[in-house]
């Protein structure tokens, strides 16, 4: 995920943070929830290194980076080496097929009400918000869980095709904020096996077994008739896990070998 590109334009925003307008990039703007690509620019014209902290696009479509100066300088028409940070997008691109599967097992689950409300997806944790008319409980929160995972354990192919709007809407693909879309002869379709089908312009993964394992770990409301799930994928799964780990030992150390018995006669 390398690529090569001139400086066109050049802002500077403060001594150490560039706005830098390239001729191409390989990095993915915030857009549609989820957070822009990190990497690097290595200048190739004079010594100068930055690293990319943000990028957002224009009314006109034109990515502008945000980049913190390392060393050295940048000037416009400078040759650049720009380069994402694989790994981040890795992570990303878990938690986003994720968000996808959560509403697929969220509409089963609860029923074909639930809609998408807004969603964040970086390469911590993804948040969804959907919506619905009361909290979920732990059996439905578990549900939720497994049949997203299921998903994940079948190791799907997640496939994106490019189509008109009107097939993809015969297609059952759903569609968010439909005003995005209006005017559009061609859409992005995300498909995970044939558990899901949503128009989506984010990164995401070649198949399903790559998310590794989703684990929701809160549910809250944020306002009347909208519910908020916060999930983790992949390597960030098995760090929430360790911290989870670390609280068992630590009521087992002080309450024994069964917490929950203790916490009982504590409370008698």
């Amino acid at each position: 995920m390398q690529t090569e590109g001139q400086i066109l334009d050049l802002e500077a925003k403060d001594s150490v943070i560039k706005q830098l307008i390239f001729d191409r990039t390989p990095f993915y703007a915030e857009a549609g929830g989820q957070v822009a690509d990190g990497g690097k620019v290595e200048n190739l014209s004079r010594a100068g290194l930055g690293r990319i902290v943000g990028v957002k696009t224009t009314s006109r479509g034109v990515f502008v980076h945000q980049v913190q100066v390392v060393e050295g300088a940048f000037a416009v028409e400078d040759k650049c080496k720009l380069g994402v940070d694989a790994v981040r997008r890795r992570r990303i691109a878990r938690n986003h097929t994720a968000t996808h599967l959560i509403h697929a097992a969220l509409r089963v689950v609860l029923g074909k009400h639930v809609m998408q409300a807004g969603s964040r997806v970086s390469d911590k944790e993804l948040r969804f918000d959907f919506s619905h008319f009361e909290g979920l409980n732990a059996e439905e929160i578990a549900k939720i869980e497994d049949l997203a995972n299921e998903i994940v354990l079948a190791d799907v192919l997640v496939k994106t095709q490019e189509m008109p709007l009107v097939r993809a809407k015969e297609m059952g693909a759903l569609a968010h904020f439909d005003e995005e879309y209006k005017g559009k002869d061609l859409v992005r379709v995300v498909s995970v096996g044939d558990s899901s089908q949503e128009l989506c312009g984010g990164t995401h993964i070649s198949r399903s077994g790559e998310i590794g394992l989703i684990k929701i770990t809160s549910e809250e409301s944020i306002s009347s008739g909208v519910r908020r799930i916060h999930a983790v994928t992949g390597d960030n799964t098995l760090g929430w896990l360790r911290e989870a780990d670390k609280v068992v030992l630590q009521l087992r150390s002080e309450l024994g070998d069964d917490p929950l018995e203790g916490l009982r006669k504590l409370r008698r």
